[in-house]
């Protein structure tokens, strides 16, 4: 059966379209990594670029981004380092809800295993 055109681009019609990493994702691995000192950067601009990118990928590119921001809770907390790892590891899993790539497992349920963040409250 031949490939379907919807996932193939360029003059390689083997290629298939797929994300092995989202541009969110992206984001806040580096703020993640710039927490922890192994790149230059700050994490608060790679945490709002997850944040604002996470909505792009679902497609929302009004205010709502910047808005969500605003929120307590949400607002970048530089306060100690495992506040900072928190929170990115909490709005990384947000942005991934829903999310397969080419990997074999759901990429939230990776970042939850590793980190064990986000915090359930309630019943699972």
């Amino acid at each position: 059966m031949p490939p379907n055109p919807t996932f193939v681009s360029g003059a390689n019609k083997g290629l298939i379209k797929a994300r092995l990493i989202t541009y969110a994702e992206q984001e806040f691995i580096l703020a993640e990594a710039a927490v922890k000192g192994f790149i230059g950067g700050t994490a608060q601009t790679y945490y709002n670029n997850g944040v604002t990118g996470a909505f792009a990928e679902i497609g929302i590119t009004d205010a709502t981004g910047p808005n969500y921001l605003g929120h307590n809770g949400v607002t970048f907390d530089n306060s100690t380092t495992a506040a900072s790892l928190q929170q990115i590891i909490t709005q990384k899993w947000l942005s991934l809800r829903g999310s397969y790539t080419l990997r074999m497992r759901s990429p939230s349920m990776l970042s939850i295993t590793r980190p064990r963040w986000p915090i359930w409250v309630g019943p699972r």
